[in-house]
């Protein structure tokens, strides 16, 4: 389920800059699930994800003035998200990364769309999870392969071929069956 968000996170930021303190309760909320599909991707186990979660807010709120409000708020957080593992990670060895399900499931507008809706999710069921978050990333939060390449940590060139690859293997998956 995607989530329409009713101001724009970089606005919020702006406004939590400006002292209106309560408006990163709002941000918190528009981010949230993304934040989560993040760590769900990098095969965090459920049982930590509250802690990294909290912390990972409790760094991004301590550091806003410092954020550059021309770039990405997500990748910012996705960032800070990925510090806040690593420093857990030193602290303690017990993550062990499973991938999970971390793609929500795309919405259309209109009773029409259901067959439509049922194909892509059988689509993308045929993917793995790193190739899911991929496209989570890429299509339905339209983020730049620049800003990805910060989120994931992977050279931006290799996340192209990957994402073209994939795109392939979804075309190719859809002529199997009607296309969509």
């Amino acid at each position: 389920m995607f989530i329409i968000f009713s101001q724009p996170e970089i606005e919020l930021v702006k406004m939590v800059k400006g002292g209106h303190k309560a408006s990163f309760n709002a941000l918190v909320r528009q981010t949230i699930p993304g934040l989560i599909g993040f760590f769900k991707y990098l095969g965090v186990p459920f049982q930590q994800m509250d802690d990294l979660v909290q912390e990972t807010y409790l760094r991004a709120y301590q550091s806003l003035n410092g954020f550059d409000t021309s770039k990405s708020f997500f990748s910012w957080l996705s960032t800070i998200g990925r510090h806040v593992l690593i420093d857990q990670k030193k602290k303690t060895d017990r993550f062990h990364f499973i991938p999970e399900n971390v793609l929500p499931e795309p919405t259309f507008e209109g009773e029409e769309q259901v067959e439509k809706r049922q194909m892509i999710r059988d689509l993308l069921k045929n993917l793995s999870d790193e190739a899911r978050f991929l496209i989570e990333l890429r299509i339905f939060q339209e983020l730049p392969f620049s800003e990805i390449a910060q989120i994931t940590g992977e050279a931006e060139g290799s996340l192209r071929v990957r994402f073209h690859r994939i795109l392939e293997n979804l075309r190719g998956l859809a002529k199997k069956g009607d296309s969509i």
